[in-house]
């Protein structure tokens, strides 16, 4: 079930201005590995270990394969009962 966002929430969106090494003004729900260019293989991996760090959560390998986009890891986390809105 997705739960479409308006906006990110800054811990996440923090996270993937850092490894994708982009402005946070340039993530949105919609950024996903075909919208932003430096979202290759090296730092997908590095975002899952950022983000599993973060939250204290892990993905399976078939978790992971399907983490495209922002939303999908809004989704992902929310199905794993993190609290984004957190400070």
């Amino acid at each position: 079930m997705s739960i479409a966002i308006q906006e990110v929430p800054q811990a996440l969106k923090k996270i993937f201005s850092e490894v994708l090494r982009v402005g946070p003004d340039d993530i949105s729900p919609t950024s996903s590995t075909k919208t932003l260019r430096h979202w290759d293989s090296l730092r997908h991996v590095e975002l899952v270990v950022a983000i599993e760090e973060t939250f204290g959560v892990s993905f399976s390998a078939a978790e992971v394969f399907g983490l495209t986009s922002v939303q999908g890891f809004c989704d992902m986390l929310a199905r794993k009962n993190v609290d984004l809105q957190a400070p």
